[in-house]
């Protein structure tokens, strides 16, 4: 069944066709050419909307970052904002939240100017401004509004410098913010139309601008596409056979699905869509539900949450306006769960066209509006698990290449020393080895064996290269003290793991028995090797002291010796994916489980953040304690980093020969 099919019943979709005929029956369609002089106009009227109806079934909610655990978060972009304002007094957020009685989740601000990145007179950046840090001390997101360039020449490496110097800048801020490059692409004005060239221009500019942003660092910008929502419709000239749309209502040639960048550089899915009648001759009035049905149905299965970046209405007959506000507000909460953040465009004579989208043009609109910002389901912002907007920790986050949020790290401003990194090896399967960061290369694992493991030396200058025949490879200041002889092992008995003790003076060995094996200093504190498993053990890990281990099985069960403790387990209980790994917190006291599906179990350590629910490109294969949280890796090389120590990069984008088996952390 299509999307569209189960938004709406079938009353519900004759209702919604034959008020489309009508609404047709009153003036030309969206973006059409006006009447020709003499011609006769029609006065559009307006029509409610059908009645919403709650999909069905309910769809699943998208995660990602930024994203509230219920409900829609609630923004603005609205009048005076710099550089009409100057100070935080005279922004015109201040006199809606006033009136609200409440903050805002959301400030929109606008940058038309490509090269606004780049220092202005006195040295001065205008992007950012002092408008996105007042905003975040404040606990509003800020939604930085970036425009475009001619797309051909961005790809051609013109803007470079603005674009590393947005990264830096950005990043300098220190918390998550949506990042809106070149909204409405799709646009019909030449202002957009002639510098995004062809949607496969876009798409490469896009893609080039993101991946700068990955090499410069930055980690803290959630990506948001953004078209025109009447260009999701059928272009003119074509007829949509899904009953819930109109026909020949795009404006641009293409439609806006060409446009789209493709699901792993992008975080959110948006649409600007407004009611233009009756001041754009040739218009008809159409609902909220009419501007953004057909993104809605394109964009819910790439299963990514979905922003109204502007929308507006403007006044018709007395109290049409509001109508269609509280119309709004019905269809936001009913119909569109996976919408779940919006923002009204709050301006007198946008663009000097003389249209008033302003809230308070009656009082009555005024007062719809403030019913929203009212509603508790635009009262969701403590759900974040975001710092410093919601109640939770810091913001997750993969690097780039990987679809998944991302771990704001602030970026040192220019021409100040930057802090050491922080570092990280992969091994991938084939036993080469990929640092990132401080971590630095030693060497690689033997050919024509897999590779399974990598546990650093205390110093951080070596490792040891555990290989599926029990060998170990030594590296770097790493000392050898022995292999695993292959031959003691059980029939079906395979090598899973290596912890070293903290002198890094001996290892252990595991097998996926449960199997103990010492080296060196290290001491057994007992295994599981005689117990009958329900899943194999893939991990294990030291304790601090050197006195005891963990071992974790791929059903989630825990096994701990001498000093560690025990502080639970999801042996016994059904999961969505095979456990890969275990990770003690930083006092030793809990740890995390993670699953192949990048699901993560806490027990008696904080939540920090997960992928569970997201698609992801390859499995999660493993989980490394990193700063005050931990990172995982995927076996595409894809980092998902949920702390607040800097990310040092990926191979997200560049899969390796053979997929990635480990990951471990410098320090």
């Amino acid at each position: 069944m299509s999307i569209a099919a189960r938004l709406c019943s079938p009353a519900r979709r004759r209702l919604l066709v034959g008020a489309l005929a009508a609404l047709a029956l009153g003036g030309s369609l969206a973006g059409v050419a006006p009447p020709s002089a003499g011609a006769a106009t029609t006065r559009p009227v307006y029509l409610d909307p059908p009645a919403p109806t709650p999909p069905d079934p309910v769809l699943p909610r998208p995660t990602g970052r930024l994203v509230p655990t219920h409900g829609s978060l609630f923004g603005i972009h609205t009048v005076p904002d710099s550089p009409t304002a100057k100070t935080a007094a005279d922004m015109g957020i201040t006199t809606r939240e006033a009136d609200a009685g409440r903050t805002l989740d959301i400030d929109n601000h606008y940058y038309s100017n490509f090269d606004d990145a780049l220092p202005a007179s006195g040295g001065k950046p205008t992007l950012p401004g002092w408008r996105e840090t007042w905003d975040i001390q404040n606990g509003r997101i800020p939604l930085v509004s970036w425009g475009g360039a001619d797309v051909i020449q961005i790809v051609n490496g013109k803007y470079d410098a603005a674009i590393d110097a947005a990264a830096i800048r950005l990043g300098a801020l220190g918390a998550p913010f949506f990042l809106r490059w070149f909204w409405e692409p799709d646009g019909t004005r030449p202002s957009k139309a002639g510098l995004s060239r062809t949607p496969d221009d876009y798409v490469k500019a896009w893609r080039y601008i993101h991946d700068r942003f990955a090499k410069a660092g930055n980690t803290n910008a959630v990506w948001v596409w953004c078209p025109v929502s009447l260009d999701f419709y059928p272009p003119s000239g074509q007829t949509s056979t899904d009953p819930t749309l109109a026909p020949n209502h795009a404006i641009n040639q293409w439609g806006a699905q060409p446009y789209y960048p493709g699901d792993d550089v992008v975080d959110w899915m948006c649409a600007d869509g407004y009611n233009w009648a009756p001041n754009k001759p040739g218009t008809r009035y159409e609902s909220f539900q009419e501007l953004f049905q057909a993104f809605y149905n394109w964009s819910v299965p790439h299963n990514k949450p979905l922003m109204v970046g502007e929308t507006g209405v403007q006044e018709l007959q007395p109290g049409d306006k509001a109508k269609w506000l509280n119309a709004m507000h019905v269809s936001l909460t009913q119909h569109y769960p996976n919408i779940v953040a919006f923002l009204y465009f709050d301006t007198q004579n946008a663009n000097g066209l003389a249209n008033e989208w302003w809230l308070e043009s009656d009082p009555q609109s005024y007062q719809a509006w403030k019913d929203m910002a009212a509603d508790p389901y635009f009262n969701v912002k403590a759900t974040l698990a975001e710092a410093p907007y919601g109640a939770g920790g810091p913001a997750p986050g993969p690097g780039p290449g990987s679809p998944g949020p991302s771990t704001p790290g602030p970026s040192p401003a220019p021409g100040t020393p930057a802090a050491p990194p922080g570092g990280y090896w992969m091994l991938g399967a084939d036993g080469k080895v990929y640092p990132f960061g401080a971590a630095k290369a030693a060497g690689d694992g033997p050919a024509g064996v897999p590779a399974v493991d990598l546990e650093p030396t205390p110093s951080g200058q070596g490792y040891w290269i555990l290989s599926s025949d029990g060998r170990v490879t030594a590296a770097g200041d790493a000392a050898s003290f022995g292999s695993l002889d292959q031959k003691k092992l059980a029939a079906g008995e395979q090598v899973t793991s290596l912890s070293a003790t903290p002198a890094g003076k001996g290892y252990w060995i595991f097998t996926s028995r449960g199997r103990a094996v010492a080296f060196g200093d290290a001491t057994i504190f007992g295994d599981v090797s005689a117990l009958k498993l329900n899943g194999p053990v893939l991990d294990s890990v030291a304790t601090p002291t050197g006195k005891g281990y963990y071992m974790v099985a791929s059903d989630g069960g825990i096994f701990a010796f001498g000093d560690a403790r025990f502080a639970g387990s999801m042996g016994g209980k059904r999961l969505n994916a095979a456990v890969q790994s275990l990770v003690p917190d930083a006092d030793g006291r809990g740890y995390w489980l993670v699953a192949s599906d990048g699901g993560i179990f806490a027990f008696d350590a904080p939540f920090k953040g997960s992928m569970g629910g997201r698609p992801l490109a390859k499995p999660v294969t493993g989980m490394v304690r990193y700063g005050d949280g931990y990172l995982m890796v995927g076996e595409d090389g894809g980092i998902f980093n949920f702390s607040s120590s800097p990310f040092a990069g990926s191979l997200g984008g560049h899969p390796p020969a053979r997929p990635i088996a480990a990951v471990a952390a410098r320090g």
